[in-house]
């Protein structure tokens, strides 16, 4: 078996850990002893991963009311949820490509993320934060090089989590 990287292993935990709580806050039955998921001190739990984003994104609001005008059942709707999953690659291999031309590979500073935004119609705040997302992950660095570098690292997030 291949090794499970961090994240993945973390973000088992949280889905388990919600799911755990979901079950109990909605179901009256008891759930049975050999089901309870127990998480030890260190993880928190209580980092709602379900929760509601104030940005507007009209990328995913677009697809998921053309998904559901599909008829239910269908291979069909595979095959567009792969071809939405392109079209976000893309995007991003776009956004990428727009910052490189735009500081000559890194050589001059990025001046206008206004501009960025109309010429890649990504003015909706949840749609950039889509696409940055996709583009960081193909080019690591790039939303530090775009916004500046955080103020806390993974390591530091994760110690400052640990305290509460």
């Amino acid at each position: 078996m291949p090794p499970c990287h961090e994240h993945i292993y973390n973000q088992r935990r949280y889905m388990r850990s919600e799911l755990t709580a979901f079950w109990r806050a909605t179901s009256e039955e008891d759930m049975a002893q050999d089901t309870i998921i127990y998480t030890d001190e260190s993880f928190t739990p209580d980092l709602n991963i379900f929760q509601d984003v104030l940005h507007r994104d009209t990328l995913v609001k677009a697809f998921l009311d053309q998904v559901f005008q599909l008829k239910p059942g269908l291979s069909l709707r595979s095959t567009f949820l792969a071809q939405f999953l392109l079209v976000l690659h893309r995007k991003a291999l776009t956004l990428i490509k727009y910052i490189e031309d735009d500081t000559q590979k890194g050589k001059k500073p990025f001046k206008s993320l206004r501009n960025l935004k109309i010429d890649l119609d990504l003015t909706a705040e949840g749609d950039l934060n889509i696409i940055m997302a996709l583009a960081e992950k193909i080019k690591p660095g790039l939303h530090s090089f775009i916004f500046g570098r955080p103020f806390y690292t993974s390591v530091q997030e994760r110690d400052v989590l640990m305290t509460f």
